[in-house]
Order: C-alpha cells, then sequence, then structure tokens
C-alpha cells in the first residue's frame, strides 16, 4: 500500500514533450488521459477543467559576473544582431565558436565567466549571446488541466501543464523550411564534429599546452571544416549559377526575336520605374531631381545602344546576382565569412564570363549564345579551382586521419568518442554533399545539353588538344564523367554506413510500428551492438573515404599535370564511369520522387506518418541544442526562458511538489536547465540574481520522470567533453545522481529497442581506463537491464531523497511511452505525485537501482 499524503499537498505536473512532430497541448491531455485511464486500484484520476493562461516570458539572464562581462563587451564592441558582422569578427567566428575563446566575444578584452564545467559553460554562453544580441520578450499561451487524485476517501488537487518547445527547435509542414534545415543540417554537422573535437582538446589540454596529437587533429578538423564550408560549398554553388546562366540562354535561344522584345521590355520598364522612385524621393529637391533624370537618361541610353543580346545577358546576370547575394545572406546567418567568399568567386566568375563572351567564341555572329560560351568558359575555371580544393584536402585529411588515430589512443572513453564524433560529422557532412552535388549534376545534365544544342565550343582548359573544337554538349558531358566517376566510392561507403545505421534500428523501428512482438532482451541486444560497433564502423568507412579521396584528388591533378600519366590509369580503370553511373541513377529517381511526394504529401506525411520524420526530428533536436543562431532566437536559450517562466509560475503558485514528465530530448532540456539553476543557485546567495531566488524556493519539491532519455546513450556517447557529468570518471553505479539536477527523485523508464535513450545507471565497465563507457549494459544491482521488474516498483521502501531508478518496460522503441496500455508509466507517477514528503529530514545517500 502506498502513502497517503499527511496533508493534502498541492502537486503540479510538467509535461515536456519529445521528438515528433508534436502539437501544442497534446502532451499534456496525452499524460492526463494516462492517469485517468490508469489500472492502479490504488487511486483514481478525474479531469476537472482547464484554465487557459498567457505567460510573459522574458528572456533568462546569465549569471550576474556574466552579466557584468556582457556589459564591459557591449562598451568595448557592439553587438551585431542584425545587419553584416566586420569581417575580421566573421572570419573568427567561421574558424571557431566563440565559447572556445577566453574571451566570449571576437576580438573585445571581456573575459568568460570561469566555470570548469564545460557543459554549465555552454548554457551560460548561449544565454549570455542571446542577452547581448537583445532577445526580446516574449509570450507563452498554454492551458492548466485541472485534475483531482482520489484514494482513500481524500480528494488531491493535481493540475497538469505543459513545457511546449517545438515551435523554438522544430520544423514546421512548409516544404521550404524543411529543405532549408535540410541544407543547414548538412553543413551543421561538420561543425558539430569540428566543436566536439576542439572541446576535447581543450580538456586534453587542461590548464597546459594542447598535446601535439591533439594540436593537429584540432588544427586539420577547422581547417577542413572551413575549407568544405567555404570552398567547397560556394564553388559547386559556382556551378549551380552557371547552369542559370546557360539553361534559361539555351531557352530563350528558341523563341524567335526574344532578345529584342525583352530589351523593348527593360527598356520602357525600368527608366519608368526609375521616373517614378525620383518623383517620390527628389520631387521637392531640384538638383537631386535633376541628378536622377541624368542617371535615368544613362539608364536609358545603356538600355537602347548596345546590341539587344548584350542588354539581356547582363541583365540576366545582375538579376542572378541580387538571388545570389540573398542566399549568401541567408547562409551567412548561419556561417560566418559564407557572403564575404562568395563575393570574392561570383565577380571572378562573372568577369570570365563577360571576357569569354567576347573573346573566344567559335561563331563570332553576335546573339544570346555568347553568353553560353562565357558560361562554359567560367565552368572550365570552376572545375580548375575544385581540382586545387581536392589537391589541398587530400593532403589536409591525411593528415587529419594520421593525428585522430593518435589522438584516440589518449586513455579513456571520452578521447575515442570525441575522435569518432568529429569523423562522423566531417564525413557525413561531405560524403552528403558529394552525393547531392553528383545527383544534382546528373539531373541538370540533360536540361544542360538540351540548352547548348548544337553549339560549338573551343576547351582551354580541359582539354587533351589545346584548340579542338567539339560540340558544347559532348564538352559538358565530359566534364560531368570525369568529374563525377572518381567519387563513386565515396557515395559506396557512404551506402554502407547508411546501411549499418538502417541495420541497427531496423528491428526497433519494427517495434515502434508495432508491426511485430519482439523479444525484449534479443531487440536490447542488438541494438547495443549496432551501436558498440558504429565507432569501429565510422573509423573503417573513414579510412576508406580518406584514401580514395586522395586517390581521386591525385587523378584530378594528374589529369592537369601529367594527361598522359592520367589517361593511362583512367585506361586501366574503365569501370568508374559505369559505377559512376549505375550508382547516380537510382539516387536521381530516388531524389526526385521523394521531393515530388513531399512537394505533394508534405504536411499528410507529417501529421499521420510522423514516424517518417523521427529521424530528421532527432537530429535537428540534437543540432538546435548547440546552435547560436539565429542571434536573437537561440534555441537553447528561448526554450530555458520559457521553462523558466513555467517554473517561476509554480513557484508564485505556491505548490507543494512538482513532478516532472519528460520524454526524449524534453529529458536533456529539463536535466540540463535544473542542473544550471542549481548549480548557480549553490554559487552565489546574491538576492539580485532572481533564478537563483526561484530556484531555492522549488529545491526540494521537484521530482523526475524521465522516458526514452538520451543524455548517456546520445549525447554522453557523442559529446563527452559536454557532458562528462552523466558518466563521471569512478562513479559507482556509473550515471547522473539526482543531486547533479538538483531533483529529491529522478525515475527512468525506457524500452529495451529504444534507439534514443534508454538506461542510465549500470556498473562501471571492467577496464579502470574505461570507466566513462557509454554503452556499458551491466545493471547497478541485481537483475539485466533488458528484463521488465516483477512485481513493479515502489517507491515506498526507497529514501525520500537523492534516488535513482531505472524501470525497464520491455519490448518497443522511442515512442508510445504516454499510451493508455502503459500501466506501469503511470503507476510511477502516480507514486511520484503521492509519496509524502519529509520536508525537514536530512538529506541521505543517494541510492541507486535498476529494476
Amino acid at each position: 500500500m502506498r502513502a497517503t499524503p499527511s496533508r493534502s499537498e498541492r502537486v503540479a505536473v510538467i509535461a515536456v514533450h519529445g521528438v515528433a512532430d508534436q502539437r501544442p497541448g497534446a502532451t499534456a491531455r496525452m499524460l492526463a488521459g494516462l492517469l485517468v485511464a490508469s489500472p492502479s486500484s490504488d487511486a483514481r484520476y478525474a479531469m476537472q477543467g482547464a484554465d487557459e493562461m498567457t505567460m510573459r516570458v522574458d528572456p533568462l539572464p546569465p549569471t550576474p559576473p556574466a552579466q557584468a562581462a556582457m556589459a564591459t563587451a557591449r562598451a568595448m564592441q557592439a553587438p551585431t544582431p542584425n545587419g553584416e558582422r566586420p569581417l575580421g569578427k566573421a572570419f573568427a567566428q567561421s574558424m571557431s565558436s566563440d565559447r572556445h575563446r577566453s574571451q566570449w566575444v571576437s576580438g573585445a578584452p571581456a573575459p568568460a565567466p570561469p566555470s570548469s564545467d564545460a557543459g554549465v559553460a555552454l548554457t551560460e554562453f548561449l544565454l549570455f549571446k542571446a542577452a547581448r544580441n537583445g532577445t526580446p520578450a516574449t509570450t507563452y499561451e498554454t492551458a492548466c488541466l485541472h485534475m483531482t487524485r482520489s484514494h482513500g476517501g481524500s480528494e488531491q488537487p493535481v493540475d497538469v501543464y505543459e513545457m511546449y518547445w517545438a515551435d523554438l527547435s522544430r520544423l514546421s509542414d512548409s516544404m521550404t523550411r524543411i529543405v532549408a534545415e535540410l541544407f543547414t543540417l548538412m553543413f551543421r554537422l561538420s561543425q558539430l564534429g569540428r566543436d566536439t573535437v576542439t572541446a576535447a582538446a581543450r580538456q586534453f589540454a587542461g590548464a597546459g599546452p594542447m598535446p601535439a596529437a591533439w594540436r593537429w587533429l584540432n588544427g586539420s578538423q577547422i581547417a577542413l571544416d572551413w575549407a568544405f564550408s567555404k570552398g567547397l560549398a560556394l564553388l559547386v554553388l559556382q556551378l549551380l549559377m552557371l547552369a542559370l546562366v546557360i539553361v534559361p540562354t539555351g531557352a530563350a535561344l528558341r523563341i524567335d526575336g526574344f532578345a529584342e522584345l525583352s530589351r523593348q521590355a527593360a527598356g520602357i520598364a525600368l527608366p519608368a520605374i526609375g521616373l517614378l522612385w525620383a518623383l517620390y524621393w527628389f520631387a521637392r529637391a531640384p538638383a537631386a531631381f535633376a541628378g536622377a533624370l541624368l542617371a535615368i537618361a544613362a539608364l536609358g541610353a545603356a538600355l537602347w545602344l548596345p546590341p539587344a543580346h548584350a542588354v539581356v545577358g547582363v541583365l540576366w546576370l545582375l538579376l542572378l546576382s541580387l538571388g545570389y547575394d540573398w542566399l549568401l545572406r541567408v547562409f551567412d546567418e548561419r556561417f560566418p565569412a559564407t557572403r564575404f567568399v562568395g563575393w570574392l568567386l561570383w565577380p571572378a566568375v562573372l568577369a570570365a564570363i563577360v571576357w569569354a563572351a567576347g573573346t573566344i567564341a567559335v561563331d563570332p555572329a553576335p546573339g544570346l549564345a555568347l553568353w553560353i560560351t562565357g558560361a562554359l568558359f567560367a565552368v572550365e575555371l570552376v572545375l580548375l579551382s575544385l581540382v586545387a580544393w581536392w589537391g589541398f584536402a587530400g593532403a589536409a585529411l591525411f593528415v587529419w586521419l594520421v593525428a585522430g588515430q593518435a589522438a584516440s589512443n589518449t586513455p579513456g572513453f571520452g578521447a575515442r568518442a570525441s575522435v569518432a564524433t568529429g569523423r562522423l560529422g566531417l564525413f557525413v557532412s561531405m560524403g552528403l554533399f558529394l552525393v547531392l552535388t553528383m545527383t544534382a549534376w546528373a539531373a541538370v545534365g540533360t536540361a544542360l545539353g538540351l540548352s547548348v544544342g548544337d553549339i560549338a565550343y573551343r576547351p582551354l582548359v580541359f582539354t587533351a588538344h589545346a584548340g579542338q573544337i567539339v560540340p558544347a554538349s559532348e564538352f559538358l558531358e565530359q566534364r560531368y564523367v570525369h568529374s563525377t566517376e572518381t567519387f563513386s566510392v565515396v557515395a559506396v561507403l557512404m551506402m554502407v554506413l547508411v546501411a549499418h545505421l538502417v541495420a541497427t534500428a531496423f528491428p526497433s523501428v519494427l517495434a515502434e510500428l508495432q508491426a511485430v512482438r519482439a523479444e525484449p532482451g534479443r531487440l536490447g541486444r542488438w541494438l547495443t551492438v549496432g551501436y558498440r560497433t558504429l565507432d569501429l564502423s565510422v573509423t573503417v568507412t573513414v579510412v576508406f573515404a580518406v584514401l580514395a579521396a586522395m586517390a581521386a584528388g591525385a587523378m584530378l591533378v594528374s589529369a592537369r599535370i601529367a594527361p598522359d600519366l592520367f589517361s593511362t590509369v583512367h585506361r586501366v580503370l574503365p569501370f568508374l564511369s559505369d559505377l559512376s553511373q549505375d550508382i547516380l541513377q537510382p539516387m536521381i529517381y530516388t531524389a526526385a520522387s521523394l521531393t515530388v511526394a513531399l512537394s505533394a504529401l508534405g504536411g499528410m506525411l507529417s501529421r499521420y506518418a510522423r514516424w517518417l520524420r523521427a529521424p530528421l526530428d532527432v537530429a535537428l533536436d540534437v543540432d538546435s541544442h548547440f546552435r547560436e543562431f539565429p542571434r536573437q532566437g537561440i534555441p537553447r536559450a528561448s526554450i530555458f526562458a520559457r521553462y523558466y517562466a513555467l517554473l517561476r509560475h509554480l513557484s508564485e503558485q505556491g505548490y507543494d511538489r512538482i513532478v516532472v514528465v519528460a520524454h526524449s530530448q524534453g529529458t536533456v532540456i529539463s536535466a540540463e536547465l535544473f542542473r544550471y539553476l542549481d548549480l548557480r543557485a549553490a554559487r552565489g546567495a546574491s538576492d539580485a540574481d532572481e533564478a537563483a531566488a526561484v530556484w531555492r524556493q522549488l529545491r526540494g519539491k521537484v521530482h523526475l520522470l524521465t522516458a526514452g532519455c538520451p543524455l548517456r546513450q546520445l549525447y554522453a556517447a557523442r559529446f563527452p567533453a559536454l557532458y562528462r557529468w552523466v558518466l563521471p570518471q569512478g562513479a559507482s553505479p556509473l550515471g547522473p545522481t539526482a543531486g547533479d539536477v538538483g531533483v529529491e527523485r529522478w525515475v527512468n523508464v525506457y524500452t529495451t529497442g529504444d534507439y534514443v535513450g534508454r538506461w542510465l545507471w549500470s556498473r562501471p565497465a571492467q577496464a579502470p581506463e574505461d570507466l566513462s563507457d557509454a554503452l556499458v549494459d551491466e545493471v547497478a544491482g541485481a537483475g539485466d537491464v533488458y528484463l521488465v521488474p516483477d512485481p513493479m516498483p515502489a517507491l515506498d521502501g526507497l529514501p525520500e531523497r537523492g534516488v535513482q531508478l531505472d524501470v525497464c518496460l520491455g519490448a518497443g522503441a522511442h515512442t508510445h511511452y504516454f499510451d493508455a496500455e502503459q500501466g506501469m508509466v503511470a503507476a510511477l507517477i502516480d507514486q511520484l505525485i503521492a509519496t509524502s514528503g519529509r520536508e525537514e529530514a536530512e538529506r541521505p545517500a543517494a541510492v541507486s537501482r535498476v529494476a
């Protein structure tokens, strides 16, 4: 029989959702429904009503020392929440996040507040950055569900709130946003790998100099990430821009009189628009109006005097430049220095187009075809730049691989995990980009071939015989084949890694869909083996990928400096071309089909087949947790501000007990915020620190239940420098404590096939130097992490405070934790709500169990 409170305690329950496409209020209603449907015979829950509420959400300020540092930094250097960063600041931030500097503001002598805890320092930094950039106050509209718990003839009020954060971090149903986030995520994976290596290098350096292996690894990782996002990506963007010159020009050639008609339309419309603009701004300023009229006259002359094809071509290039600049601005917000480097490349490409259009055309007859000739020459120059890039990348990748292998020999799980995360981030980012580029080029190849028609072209760079005239379509086809065949191996290796992940998660996906009845132990051990071998799979894949990239780079460079040798090698390896085509063709059809399906059915799939988006949502949740953009809407800072506003409201309402029920990423958000607030409250007693004062009022009242928590198997395993507190060296059992996050009790439930998060506590690994292994599945007490407890665990027999408890729910995956049939989850929540508190009791030693 569970204990009944000595008095009718007022209890608040906070429901915190996790991955999938959540809707506002859905998690709170689901949790309330679970309690109502609970099969428990001891207590009954009933819904009494709901009150709508709107809370003001002010930005959660950093600690007072950080605020003082912010004031000093603001005096020395103004923030840039909008507009362009100063060039030096942009380049500094493109190399490394500000949080890795002794100063949190590039170029300003304001020191960052000291913190020995990297995870807390990251939270403080993101709050600091959000406050410094002037994040505005917002509102949070939610509802409070009023329930009663009936037990033994007495009733206890229970109010259910929801901490909804999906709108601050998650995708919408818009295909435009989905595509933009996919592109952002593709480059962000490389940045996450870079930042993980930098954090580990700083950790192992301590107060002294960085070890040589980590210094070389960190430097090469930064160089490769920068060269990838600012070099390779922007060079490929130039090819896309050139395709937008060739294809529309080719289409225009098939319309009789297109150039003259376009010139006439522009010659009338643009001066008319200019005149209206001058009348609006300068009608009462005669001198300025006269100057505007002269400018309009000059514009008219420029539109009517030159040949029509020259006017139309220049106007189209100007229009493309405007679109190019808009795209660069979007990416510059996420990846500093992108716009500056992009505008170093595009003017050079424009100059090459204009020069070649008037100089090297095979057919001197004027016409729009001259612009195609100019664009083809620019294609040659961009491809030559790509050859030079791969020459650099091959050498840098070799240094990176060797340095990473040396750094991974540093004792401890954290070193190996950090190196593996760096490899995974860079390889997946570059691999996805190469596959996407090859697929896109193949997809537009037909359009390019049709656009150039029967135009002849004399290649100046990519030709074995100088001055040879070839059909432009044949030239483009050869450039596509030679540029993609050497990277087909990378596409194959990407498929190998994807196959590993699919094989690992496939049984769990079937359990997610409830398509099969899985045996809990078998399902759990399969997933564990897949995760244990992931780092080995990544290492082997990366080794072969680096060798392939080096070979590809050598072949591309040799084709320029030793064409005879290249021709010999190319004849020896004729299967590469066929392999390239065989790989890319299904990719093209698959990508095209998925694009059409998502565009037409995106909203329906998001609503009725949410599991399809679960992997993407998981990746975006993890990425958003570390993002430093947008500058006035940093996800973690915005989420923590809303969460803190809710906690402050509960504190003002005077609840006796607060039970937080969190799922998936919501467990990470809850644990990180509680831990930050608890450490903040413990470090200083300043009355000016409102956040610390609020947490002191809540201390001793908060209880936590997590479901599918990724703190151990995902965050601590992939980002060990930031999450050392989850797997502390020498801890027994191995895992976080309730005291770490400032809660009274911490109950963690999981299913054996949950691919996001499972158990939190276990015995340490056997090897003394490997005490922080995130995947150790030996339990802390008697039993097995893959067995369902029988009988159901009771909290009454455990101390009131400082308790951690793992509970296995059996076979399953990452969803369905709060479904109506989850009686064990409902019973555990009910125990956290009902267990009587001894407010004056001494805090006993922490107790951990695996039930």
